[in-house]
């Protein structure tokens, strides 16, 4: 079996492609410096999506699958959702064609579960943005700061939106966990965003998931924060303490059904990207009507917001 480390090559081409089709055609091309390698992307869209990763010199292999993995997670946060691979070509390699070929279908077989996107997310109307209209070389080279600074923040994001099998009351417990290191990022780039800290101690998960709705959140949660502010971050608090104490401390508390939860699930997916988009310096007004569209589309699902606003709020 190859070893992805013992290798050098000049560039990779992968291809995506589902059971839809992409829109095009469209053509972006753009530049990210990662440890002093210069990386030329071009990504190349008609019916299938194709990107083109180049580097200024010979390195490692998975040093330029790496560069993929963080220009595909910017499109996830565009898109709304992981595309599967469909094919990986390497090119100006240290290693014969067989053991190019060998590599190439490790690259797809070894892909995370986090880049399967769960079905709901898989829907058309959850894309925000056309990211042929925003990707330049600082816009990417931001996000790969971004992204480093998230650390295992990101990660986690993308395997709770994925389909590895884990149910959703779970994954959404998880999900309102990540605003609480979320704002301090956001706190770090949004000077406008309040200083929730309190003599050097760690902020309240109550504190900071209003204070990300309060900015972010409007045009999400409007419905619940008209209902019962408190109430409904009373509840968010209670799912997340769910995977902290056990159900006989919490017999009194409300907190999401399994329904509920897919609900919350996707909204709060929302908003996780429009912090993203926000701290990449991408105007609101850009997608807002995207965001309004979706979520009107996801407050009339099986009628699960108005029996939650009624029952819980």
């Amino acid at each position: 079996m190859c070893d992805l480390l013992e290798y050098c090559c000049k560039s990779l081409e992968i291809t995506q492609s589902f059971k839809g089709c992409f829109a095009g055609p469209k053509n972006t091309e753009f530049s990210v410096l990662v440890e002093s390698i210069e990386y030329r992307v071009t990504i190349d869209q008609q019916l299938k999506r194709v990107y083109s990763i180049e580097a200024s010199d010979l390195v490692k292999i998975d040093q330029i699958w790496d560069v993929f993995l963080g220009v595909e997670d910017l499109l996830m946060i565009m898109d709304g959702r992981f595309y599967p691979i469909t094919d990986v070509r390497i090119i100006e390699a240290d290693c014969t064609d067989t053991e190019c070929n060998t590599i190439s279908k490790s690259l797809i077989s070894r892909r995370l579960y986090s880049r399967e996107s769960s079905d709901c997310f898989n829907y058309r109307c959850n894309r925000l943005i056309d990211y042929s209209k925003v990707f330049d070389n600082e816009l990417v080279d931001k996000w790969f700061s971004i992204r480093d600074e998230l650390d295992i923040v990101h990660p986690m994001f993308t395997y709770i939106v994925a389909d590895t099998g884990i149910t959703k009351d779970v994954r959404c417990a998880f999900m309102i966990e990540l605003f609480e290191p979320l704002s301090e990022l956001i706190s770090e780039y949004n000077t406008f965003f309040p200083n929730l800290e309190h003599d050097n101690k760690r902020p309240f998960l109550r504190e900071c998931l209003d204070a990300v709705i309060c900015k972010y959140g409007n045009d999400i949660f409007g419905s619940e924060y008209s209902a019962n502010h408190q109430g409904f971050l009373s509840v968010l608090v209670n799912t997340r303490k769910r995977i902290m104490h056990i159900k006989r401390k919490m017999k009194d508390e409300k907190y999401l059904s399994g329904e509920e939860s897919a609900l919350y699930l996707v909204k709060l997916y929302f908003l996780y990207r429009i912090v993203v988009l926000s701290l990449l310096g991408i105007e609101y007004s850009l997608y807002k009507s995207e965001i309004v569209n979706a979520v009107e589309i996801w407050n009339e699902w099986q009628g699960t917001l108005d029996s939650f606003i009624k029952t819980k709020l």
